[in-house]
């Protein structure tokens, strides 16, 4: 990385968990400030791999850098044709005025394919996965304030700053839509295996 000339925008990163660390340093060093780790196997896989995240939120803090994920599929802008995420895009989409937050790569997905197929057409993606440091409150606001969004649609397992969250969405004037899974023990069961939100993870019980 050190070979590279320029200093790159963003570090797309997907690799084995165990190398991200080691990856992360390089771009710290190289003084690359915005991160996408699509890497999976952290702690939706196991608690035992919450060391392996924090190590990686020390390095992103000591080289102030923002990270997304680990554990999602990235960031897509369709206004300028910018597509981070692993998953495979035919053709290119459409640009519209509808931004999507999901913390799921999958379900985001089928959203995008949805709104596409209904002629409803997104202008921003992001995937947060197991939201290291960017979550939903983070893109939330800057939904909120960025002027090519007019609507947002949100799928989340997990609340991670839900007082925030429940402030920034009070001050919006735009129409805000959440999908929040882990709402019944079969879905709680499926959610903690995909990115290991708290059980029962419910607004109103953290507002």
């Amino acid at each position: 990385m050190a070979d590279i000339p320029e200093i790159p925008d963003v570090a797309i990163i997907i690799t084995p968990a165990q190398t991200v660390p080691a990856i992360m340093e390089e771009c710290g060093k190289k003084g690359i400030k915005h991160i996408v780790i699509e890497s999976g196997v952290f702690s939706e896989f196991s608690k035992d791999k919450k060391s392996l995240e924090e190590e990686v939120r020390f390095i992103a803090r000591k080289y102030g850098m923002r990270v997304i994920g680990p554990n999602c599929i990235g960031t897509i802008n369709t206004e300028n044709q910018i597509f981070m995420p692993f998953a495979i895009f035919k053709k290119a989409l459409k640009s519209g005025n509808v931004s999507i937050v999901s913390q799921s790569g999958g379900v985001g997905v089928t959203y995008m394919r949805i709104c596409n197929e209904n002629h409803i057409f997104f202008n921003k993606f992001v995937a947060v996965g197991n939201k290291l440091d960017i979550d939903e409150v983070d893109c939330l606001e800057y939904f909120i304030d960025e002027p090519a969004t007019h609507a947002i649609l949100m799928y989340l397992e997990g609340f991670t700053r839900g007082r925030d969250f429940f402030n920034a969405a009070m001050r919006s004037e735009k129409p805000i839509v959440v999908q929040k899974s882990n709402r019944s023990p079969m879905s709680a069961k499926i959610a903690q295996s995909h990115t290991a939100p708290p059980s029962g993870n419910k607004l109103h019980e953290i507002v």
